[in-house]
């Protein structure tokens, strides 16, 4: 409790400070909101019971593999160097369930044995306190 009361003092001790005072305060404010979203995120999803049920398939979406550059800065030499970023084949599946559409990587064969308006078998959990559908993984009936 004592790290809130003076994370707490620290905002407010950091307002008087214009602009700079104002702008950490805010940085500050934004990283624990962040923190935050995050840690319930994760208390939310994580070690929950999968459960099962049927699914629809209501698109199928394929991205070839493909590569992209991102620039790199040297600081030494004071050049930038564009690093390439290879990007495998992907498969996805969107599937509609329980009202909600989410979209889940699959296998090469599985994108192929299946198409759009099959029934599938969904594996999802519910999170503890935000009820939000966390789907797993899709398997065929």
């Amino acid at each position: 409790m004592d790290f809130l009361k003076d994370t707490l003092k620290s905002i407010k001790d950091l307002f008087p400070d214009w602009p700079l005072g104002i702008i950490s305060s805010m940085l500050l404010i934004l990283v624990l909101v962040v923190t935050a979203w995050g840690i319930f995120t994760v208390y939310d999803s994580s070690f929950l019971p999968i459960e099962q049920d049927t699914g629809q398939i209501i698109n199928k979406k394929f991205t070839p593999a493909h590569v992209t550059y991102i620039p790199i800065r040297n600081t030494v030499t004071k050049m930038t160097t564009l690093t390439p970023v290879n990007h495998p084949d992907r498969w996805e599946l969107t599937i509609g369930f329980r009202g909600q559409t989410g979209d889940v990587s699959v296998t090469e064969n599985f994108y192929n044995s299946v198409a759009k308006d099959d029934s599938v078998t969904v594996e999802y959990s519910v999170g503890r306190h935000s009820k939000n559908i966390y789907f797993k993984g899709v398997s065929q009936e």
